[in-house]
C-alpha cells in the first residue's frame, strides 16, 4: 500500500540555497532532508490503495500560480524540545487553501497546517547551543521569492538509509 502526500517542489535556485544552508546544522544528532527530498507538503495521506480516486479529486483542485517565500527558521514543536528543524513559508494563505480544499475532498488531515519547509529531524538531545545558534542566525532569513507553479501528488519509499519519493501526478 504506497505512502502518499502532497506537496510542492522547490525551484533549484532555493533548492541550492537550503542545502548550503543546511550544512551547517550538520551534526551527529540531526538527519539532514535528502536535497532531492526537499518540498513544502500540503497534506499527508498516509498509507492508501485508492490511488486512481485521490488523482480524481486532486484534478478538481482549483489552482493558480502563485509567489512565496521562505521566512525564517523554526523549530517543532518548540526549543525545549526540538524535533523538526523547518523554515516557515509564506504568505500562508495559498498553501492553507490548497490544503483545506485536497482535506475536504479526502477526508483526512489536520486543521493545524504549517506550510513549512522539513531541513532536518533532531534525533537526540546533543549539540544544543550549535542548534539555537543555527536557529538564531537565521530567525529572520527571508529568501528570494519563487513561483508555485503546481502541486504534485507523491509517493513515499521508506528505505533505513532515506526516503525516496517518487511522483505519481502533478496538478496546474
Amino acid at each position: 500500500m504506497p505512502r502518499l502526500f502532497f506537496a510542492i517542489d522547490l525551484p533549484n535556485n532555493l533548492r541550492e540555497r537550503i542545502i548550503e544552508i543546511q550544512k551547517e546544522i550538520a551534526l551527529p544528532n540531526v538527519k539532514l532532508v535528502e536535497p532531492e527530498n526537499l518540498h513544502i507538503t500540503l497534506l499527508f495521506l498516509g498509507n492508501r490503495e485508492d490511488v486512481d480516486y485521490i488523482v480524481s479529486k486532486a484534478s478538481t483542485v482549483k489552482f493558480e500560480p502563485f509567489t512565496y517565500r521562505i521566512a525564517g527558521v523554526h523549530v517543532f514543536p518548540n526549543l525545549n524540545f526540538m524535533r523538526s528543524i523547518v523554515f516557515k513559508v509564506q504568505p500562508r494563505a495559498p498553501f492553507a487553501n490548497l490544503h483545506k480544499q485536497l482535506k475536504k475532498l479526502l477526508d483526512v488531515g489536520s486543521d493545524n497546517y504549517e506550510p513549512h519547509i522539513t531541513l532536518g529531524r533532531v534525533r537526540y538531545r546533543s549539540n544544543e547551543d550549535k542548534l539555537i545558534s543555527f536557529i538564531t542566525k537565521y530567525s529572520s532569513y527571508v529568501s528570494q521569492e519563487c513561483e508555485a507553479k503546481a502541486f504534485k501528488l507523491k509517493k513515499s519509499i521508506l528505505r533505513r538509509e532515506g526516503p525516496i519519493y517518487i511522483d505519481i501526478g502533478e496538478f496546474k
